[in-house]
């Protein structure tokens, strides 16, 4: 029964992916008769089957994250090779992503590698599961990029103004956060002194999740330099920065880490003072 239900959520959420890229794709351009679109998201998919299979073989988690910083990099580079739109808002949008997946990748596979095994695998590991885990990357991977794909096939002849000049700020800012907040905790993490310890220091003092942040910062810049090429179905791509938030914060980050602080430090003081006086993720209260 297990399985039958992974297969049937792994069987929706492709044939949604492939559903809002047809419809953020219609006014865009076209290749063998289909939205770039939809073939540049099912040449995201492919990527998660083709990296899924070894991953099984293996039993291993280690591909995982760099599968989908690879995926990144080269779906935008391919998006902007088959691209109508060759201007400079097309060639920083690709530059933009592959400094920030590699930077990603590169530490998300540094970290693994250290541990010795990602804890969100633990338990999903048979055929089923894992299959349906590399398909919602793909969706992930989508949604994320979606208001980029928008960018890079976009009919739109729209000339680089205002919205880029803030995209771009506010891609800058949000990448800033995020290292300097990742930095700030691996320095703390490898510190000796501070085992067993959680950080509220630097970054860490204005928001518990400061790298999340600017993950969710970045991602809006993208967006904001989008606005000028939405037009009907393709202002789906506002779904970019909003699934981001949703993603961080309900289901792979925010309520995981939350969850095992609590677990570690739910009974000490300090900890139950740092999590009742600062955000959890913006830097200020909400409600």
């Amino acid at each position: 029964m297990k399985h039958i239900r992974n297969l049937i959520i792994t069987a929706i959420t492709l044939l949604f992916v492939l559903l809002i890229a047809y419809l953020s794709g219609l006014d865009g351009n076209y290749i063998f008769t289909i939205p770039l679109l939809v073939f540049l998201v099912s040449v995201i998919i492919l990527i998660q089957w083709i990296m899924f299979l070894p991953s099984y073989l293996k039993s291993t988690e280690h591909y995982f994250d760099i599968t989908g910083s690879i995926t990144f990099i080269t779906v935008s580079i391919l998006a902007f090779i088959l691209s109508d739109n060759k201007n400079i808002r097309s060639i920083l949008l690709t530059l933009l992503i592959i400094v920030w997946a590699t930077r990603l990748g590169i530490f998300l596979l540094k970290r693994v590698k250290a541990a010795g095994s990602d804890g969100r695998f633990d338990d999903l590991k048979d055929f089923s599961t894992f299959f349906m885990v590399w398909n919602l990357q793909a969706l992930w991977i989508t949604f994320t990029l979606l208001s980029s794909l928008i960018i890079f096939t976009s009919n739109n002849p729209d000339n680089f103004g205002i919205y880029d000049y803030i995209g771009i700020i506010t891609w800058m800012s949000g990448l800033f956060i995020e290292v300097v907040a990742d930095k700030q905790k691996t320095d703390f993490k490898n510190d000796i002194s501070n085992k067993n310890k959680f950080i509220s220091t630097g970054l860490w003092k204005y928001s518990r999740h400061p790298n999340y942040l600017g993950e969710i910062i970045l991602w809006t810049g993208i967006t904001i330099i989008a606005i000028p090429l939405f037009s009907g179905w393709s202002w789906l791509g506002l779904i970019s920065p909003a699934f981001v938030f949703i993603m961080l914060k309900f289901i792979s980050g925010v309520r995981i880490l939350e969850s095992r602080a609590d677990m570690k430090w739910g009974k000490d003081k300090e900890y139950l003072k740092y999590k009742n006086s600062t955000p959890e993720i913006f830097p200020f209260k909400i409600g």
